[in-house]
């Protein structure tokens, strides 16, 4: 009977950033009992891997066979949208700040 015993390693574990060390004598699921939400990005050896639901409620990130750095990280498309019309409205505020400065000072 071959062995199929799977061995997970948890190297970082943070709030917004998991870091796990896989090694899988074949093809599978890694089963993460930790709630699904969009948001949540999954590389796989550096190339990002979908995340899919299992259990309804749960994240699953499919594994080739052999060991694996997998990388789960929270990079919700929010944030880069709030982010970029903040840095926008800041770029817009100094430059009618200057645009003002500018003129009052020519007077």
């Amino acid at each position: 009977m071959p062995n199929l015993e799977s061995a997970v390693r948890v190297l970082t574990y943070e709030n917004n950033r998991i870091i796990l060390e896989v090694d899988t004598p074949e093809a599978a699921f890694l089963f993460m009992s930790e709630a699904y939400y969009p948001g949540w990005q999954a590389y796989v050896d550096g190339k990002q891997e979908e995340i899919v639901r299992a259990s309804y409620v749960f994240r699953a990130i499919p594994l080739g066979p052999g060991s694996h750095r997998v990388e789960v990280v929270f990079e919700p498309l929010s944030f880069k949208i709030g982010l970029s019309l903040s840095l926008l409205t800041v770029f817009l505020l100094l430059l009618a700040w200057g645009i003002f400065t500018r003129r009052r000072l020519s007077k």
